[in-house]
């Protein structure tokens, strides 16, 4: 039987919102490096100084309103429908995914440089 999304816990909801960030930032750097690596084979810095600047700000908006979409898209109807309590539990839930990203990323660069 499936089993509707208004039925999960908010922390259910809120750590995969929180690890589909995450997978996205990933997915993301990926593909970031490759397209460096191609880059720096294919042009020199000094033939496109406007392209990484505009390439940054775009990435970096297009970064902000996935992330945003992620994180807040589904709370924000939940809250619409009056569940004002499992939206912000589901947002509180995302940011403790997210910090325990962080917190992993740290301790694996940390004993990196040990």
């Amino acid at each position: 039987m499936k089993r509707k999304i208004e039925q999960s816990p908010a922390w259910q909801i809120g750590v995969l919102q929180g690890s589909s960030v995450v997978l996205y930032i990933l997915l993301l750097i990926m593909l970031l490096n490759a397209l460096s690596s191609v880059s720096d084979r294919v042009y020199s810095a000094a033939e496109t100084p406007i392209f990484a600047p505009v390439l940054f700000l775009l990435v970096f908006v297009f970064s902000a309103l996935t992330c945003g979409s992620l994180v807040l898209g589904y709370p924000l109807v939940t809250a619409l429908k009056g569940d004002i309590k499992q939206a912000v539990m589901m947002v509180v839930w995302s940011g403790v995914t997210l910090l325990g990203a962080v917190l992993l990323a740290v301790i694996a660069l940390t004993l990196k440089f040990l």
